[in-house]
């Protein structure tokens, strides 16, 4: 018969075992041990899994009506947002990771299999780093932990020759200018024949309205950048008050958006809000698996189409390089400038001596200063004009 999951708050599934068929017999299996651990799953196999999309899942099952298999596969297609191209694989693990559901008999245990995947689930050895004074601050492991930041606030004046700077893109709405624009406006140009009758004083012209280009401000916020995390918070806040389209994530090692935290009006209320918002700070690093999880989410990379990518990092990454390397080369195929500020530029005799950064290299427009707010300020301005800087990219 079909396999049906009725499933409460506490996380009980009973269903009707597919491998028994015309069986009456109701199995009540506790998967407690069981679906946090298809988050770790899906990302040893490759797959942007985040944990707080692991959280997400397993608060969304007691609140869905969830009668079958399928049911449950949709939920975490859904949560997990894998890429179209690798549905019908996403589809597959699934199947193989819950086929012990069906597979079982009454009595069996679960937790001697879950082991088993949770083991194939940890994440790979961390990539060594060249030598570095700040690489004692930099991990892989996830440290949770919270902020408090005293009262502070930047000059709006600083950030201006950074917004006037952003590149501009044509938007799909039309403007009427009485000045020779794209294109004819002849609907307005009848109207003006038929109040002067007969007669058009003058043509009507329209033309595509010109809109400053979305920017996207990714703050590493891991223990090696402690010491100036308060100042790109209050850098994305200024930018925020005289951009419309700005939108902020920080990182260490899982990716949160501080957006909305940060359109309180008052700084102080937007730094608080920020500080509950983010749960890894000064945490471990791993750059190239929150890059990755910007890309997974439709909603969030939607944003980077076309965007400027400011990203505030030392570059210190612990974990994978090569994951780094492919999240960035998609990123840049998405964006239209990569900004990278590190506040190890302030020293005269910097070069990148990691192997991730080394191999960055191609795919970012700009590397520079970001030691403080008004030096981030500065250089990111320096690298949005046409001759301010030479791109990276080869």
């Amino acid at each position: 018969m079909a396999t049906t999951l009725p499933i409460s708050a506490t996380t009980w599934i009973t269903f009707w075992p597919m491998s028994v068929p015309n069986s009456a017999e109701v199995v009540s299996w506790r998967l407690e041990t069981l679906l946090p651990g298809f988050g770790p799953y899906l990302r040893a196999r490759g797959f942007a899994a985040t944990p707080d999309q692991s959280a997400t899942f397993l608060r969304a099952i007691p609140l869905l009506d969830v009668a079958c298999l399928d049911d449950l596969r949709l939920a975490a297609r859904i949560v997990f947002g894998p890429e179209p191209a690798r549905r019908d694989e996403f589809a597959a693990h699934f199947d193989r990771y819950f086929q012990q559901l069906t597979d079982l008999r009454p009595g069996d245990e679960v937790e001697a299999e879950t082991s088993k995947l949770s083991l194939a689930a940890e994440p790979p050895p961390n990539e060594e780093l060249h030598d570095d004074s700040s690489r004692n601050e930099a991990g892989s492991d996830e440290q949770l932990g919270s902020r408090a930041f005293p009262g502070s606030s930047l000059d709006p004046e600083v950030l201006r020759p950074l917004v006037s700077a952003l590149p501009v893109r044509r938007s799909h709405r039309w403007v009427q200018t009485r000045a020779r624009g794209e294109a004819a406006n002849v609907r307005s140009s009848l109207r003006q024949c038929v109040y002067f009758e007969g007669d058009v004083p003058y043509p009507m012209w329209r033309r595509r309205r010109q809109i400053a280009r979305q920017v996207i401000v990714l703050i590493d916020v891991s223990g090696s950048m402690k010491k100036a995390t308060q100042d790109y918070l209050l850098f994305a806040y200024g930018l925020m008050r005289l951009h419309p389209d700005v939108s902020v994530f920080t990182f260490a090692t899982r990716l949160t958006e501080v957006t909305i935290a940060l359109r309180k009006n008052s700084v102080t209320a937007a730094l608080s809000e920020a500080s509950e918002t983010v749960p890894d700070w000064d945490g471990g690093t791993s750059i190239g698996r929150c890059v990755s999880d910007l890309l997974a989410h439709p909603h969030c990379a939607n944003r980077t189409r076309g965007a400027v990518v400011i990203v505030i990092s030392d570059g210190l990454e612990r974990g994978d390089a090569n994951e780094l390397v492919q999240a960035s080369k998609r990123l840049a195929l998405r964006a239209r400038t990569i900004i990278w500020a590190t506040p190890l530029a302030a020293d005269p005799d910097f070069a990148p001596r990691t192997k991730a950064m080394a191999a960055l290299l191609p795919y970012i427009d700009a590397l520079g200063d970001g030691s403080d707010a008004q030096r981030l300020a500065s250089f990111v301005t320096c690298a949005l004009q046409p001759a301010g800087m030479k791109s990276c990219r080869k």
